[in-house]
């Protein structure tokens, strides 16, 4: 029997001597690893000693984090597609100074991949799905010997076998999570976009997981998100609070994929929030599908000052095919009338999806300008392994396959060569040029530098980061 007593959990190193890995130092924002934190806080529960390691703020190489690892009795690590290579230097590093641990992975991209991760030799265990209950079921299995065979949502391997996972791993009832355990994170660490906080210190949370829409280009379409699941109007309230009396949170960024899909939850969190004459500044994400006069009103009058939206293109035939369920017009309704409730509106737009043309990329360029958003995030088509997108362009000459394994990715919002993909109709020169006009166009209309002059001149923080951004349009 082996005790499993102290365990530290790694968000990969993508900052050395205070600068990323992968280049980009402009206004990216460094939020909290909630995900760690949420699975820390289910092993505590259980008593078990648990650490945090966010390489997203602390400079250590792959090598000193390996050296760390000494003294602990399991790792855990996390992955998305595209710094999934920064994840896998750590575990090469960690299987030289420590060979003996038990490793676990999990995360988005190796829960599209869980042989992956296995067959290089890089870990014991991979989840495939979410991951607080499958790793409280490997702890238990390791500490009393029970048969793997009996792991829900964990691929393994075992005496040089790999076994696949039984099903994903999926959490029924968030709402039964502890809150997420902020006191093992670098609180003061992180940093929001100061483009898009109005009040400091500012945080975020996350209220649900999954997403109705299934759009063809995102992983919500893998099996353990297809299902929404929310955490209750009191329980947010309840972490509201924590991070208010706590943290001296003033301001709260919601992260759900859409935080305004589920109406009677909102209606439960304005008569909470109102009974405790209880408001706090925060944003949240919605869909264009989403979209209820009556709910903005009221998240209005609890705090909310913007929106943000996945537009994503202005051709009906390039929506479709993303499988966006929305049209033009709806577009054009749905951000007029959250503009005319005096709300903040942010748009998402993305680029160089299958069949897309230059023609195309312009006239949603052009349309980004039309609807007179408040901020626009323009950002390339990256396929994502377990996605509809993805099957689509896999067998394309101009798809790097495997690029995972070849490159780190900076953030699609500023890509810069190679590019992963680019449609046939356009080449990659080309893309990214429409992506710089894109920026250009869209930020340097009058109205977007009055606007930001205006709130540089009451924030220093938003000064520095239009600098940036500035430096970043003029560079290209």
């Amino acid at each position: 029997m082996k005790k499993i007593s102290r365990i530290l959990l790694i968000n990969p190193p993508q900052v050395s001597k205070g600068k990323f890995l992968d280049g980009y130092q402009g206004t990216r924002p460094v939020l909290p690893a909630l995900g760690l934190a949420y699975i820390a806080a289910c092993l505590e529960k259980q008593n078990y000693k648990v650490e945090i390691f966010d390489g997203m703020v602390e400079n250590a190489t792959a090598s000193e984090i390996a050296v760390c690892t000494h003294g602990y009795d399991l790792v855990g690590i996390t992955s998305t597609t595209f710094q999934v290579k920064i994840s896998y230097q750590v575990l090469e590093e960690i299987r030289k100074e420590n060979p003996v641990i038990p490793i676990v992975i999990g995360g988005p991209h190796v829960s599209c991949l869980p042989f992956e991760p296995l067959e290089k030799g890089l870990a014991d265990f991979c989840v495939v799905g979410e991951g607080e209950e499958a790793l409280l079921s490997i702890i238990n299995a390791i500490e009393k010997n029970i048969d793997l065979t009996s792991l829900i949502g964990v691929a393994y391997k075992l005496n040089g076998q790999i076994y696949p996972a039984k099903y994903s791993g999926m959490i029924k009832d968030i709402n039964s999570l502890p809150l997420p355990a902020r006191h093992l994170l670098p609180i003061k660490k992180y940093r929001t976009s100061a483009i898009r906080t109005r009040k400091y210190p500012a945080t975020s949370m996350i209220t649900s997981r999954g997403c109705p829409m299934q759009c063809n280009f995102c992983f919500n379409q893998l099996p353990y998100r297809k299902n929404v699941r929310f955490i209750s109007a009191e329980k947010i309230v309840e972490e509201m609070t924590q991070l208010v009396t706590k943290y001296g949170a003033k301001e709260i960024h919601f992260w759900d994929d859409n935080f305004l899909v589920n109406k009677p939850r909102i209606d439960r969190l304005f008569a909470i929030m109102q009974s405790k004459k209880m408001k706090i500044s925060f944003d949240c994400e919605g869909t264009i599908n989403s979209f209820d006069p009556e709910v903005l009103k009221k998240i209005k009058k609890i705090g909310c000052y913007s929106v943000s939206y996945g537009i994503e293109s202005v051709n009906q035939r390039i929506l479709d095919l993303m499988g966006k369920k929305t049209s033009i017009e709806q577009i054009r309704l749905v951000v007029k009338e959250t503009k005319k409730l005096g709300l903040d509106v942010r748009g998402y737009f993305l680029f160089g999806f299958p069949t897309e043309t230059k023609e195309d990329v312009l006239e949603t360029i052009n349309f980004s300008k039309e609807l007179k958003l408040t901020d626009a995030t323009f950002s390339l088509f990256v396929p994502l392994p377990g996605t509809k997108a993805y099957e689509m362009v896999k067998d394309e000459p101009e798809f790097m396959k495997d690029y995972w394994d070849k490159i780190i990715l900076s953030e699609i919002s500023f890509p810069k060569p190679p590019l992963v993909y680019h449609p046939r109709s356009i080449s990659e020169i080309d893309l990214l040029c429409l992506h710089r006009l894109a920026l250009r166009k869209f930020y340097l209309q009058p109205r977007q530098i009055l606007n930001k002059l205006s709130r540089s001149l009451k924030s220093y923080r938003v000064f520095k980061e239009s600098l940036k951004g500035l430096r970043s349009l003029i560079k290209g």
